[in-house]
């Protein structure tokens, strides 16, 4: 991001960070939140696709819930999404989020889940802070 480093003094991101580079994204947040600045977060748990899988309306919503399922396991393992609509959207895992957190000075103060999905976080809320 064009902005300087230590600029501001809060953030809130709520569910874009399943559209972009993720590692890129926190690394970010960490450089450009002041020190003790504080981030609320909201990001896609995994039950948020399975949904889709399971009990999508249509095949079109079970096909996205899939396709992003095997993107988030690709950018998993590879560290880079599948090419073209395949690679368009991730869900994020709280242990995944507390590394980028500790590698970018980030301290995770709060954490929580809205809704399940078969016992898997449909949204994940992160409320962070630069250390």
């Amino acid at each position: 991001m064009p902005l300087r480093a230590q600029a501001f003094d809060g953030l809130v991101c709520n569910v874009a960070i399943p559209y972009t580079d993720e590692s890129r994204v926190i690394r970010e947040i960490g450089r450009i939140l002041k020190n003790g600045a504080r981030g609320y977060l909201c990001y896609h748990g995994s039950g948020y696709f399975l949904r889709y899988v399971v009990a999508g309306p249509s095949f079109r919503m079970r096909f996205y819930g899939v396709r992003s399922m095997l993107n988030t396991w690709y950018y998993r393992m590879t560290g880079s999404r599948l090419s073209g609509f395949w690679g368009d959207t991730l869900y994020q895992t709280h242990g995944r989020l507390l590394r980028y957190y500790r590698r970018d000075g980030l301290k995770l103060l709060e954490s929580r889940s809205g809704k399940t999905f078969l016992g898997l976080p449909v949204f994940i809320y992160h409320l962070v802070e630069r250390i």
